[in-house]
């Protein structure tokens, strides 16, 4: 198991433990940011609590496991073609977390 699979099912495992009026606000997913130099991402990973999706910056390989069957992370499920859906799903998923870290912008105030 990887200590990124850790890290978010202890975060997961965490997050359910907290009332349900508190629910609303915490994520179901783990958003992670891979740096091998400090202004260049190099790896976008998005975690859930069964699957892990990581995007490689400028490179068409790509990785999709699912840790409940595949903990080690040794079954690469992205090119497999009983889990494209799946692939679609994460993909948007992954897109809305990132869009989700920025700001709401203002509203507009004359049309376009």
């Amino acid at each position: 198991m990887t200590r990124g699979y850790l890290f978010a099912s202890l975060l997961l495992k965490i997050s359910r433990r907290l009332d349900l009026a508190e629910a609303h606000s915490v994520r179901d997913h783990v958003l992670v940011e891979n740096r091998h130099q400090p202004h260049t991402i190099h790896v976008r990973t998005y975690i859930e609590e069964r699957y892990k999706l990581n995007v490689y910056w400028k490179q068409d390989y790509r990785e999709l496991f699912d840790l409940e069957a595949d903990p080690g992370e040794i079954n690469n499920l992205w090119n497999d073609p009983q889990s494209q859906d799946l692939k679609a799903t994460l993909t948007r998923r992954l897109l809305d977390a990132e869009l989700g870290i920025e700001p709401v912008p203002m509203p507009r105030v004359t049309p376009a």
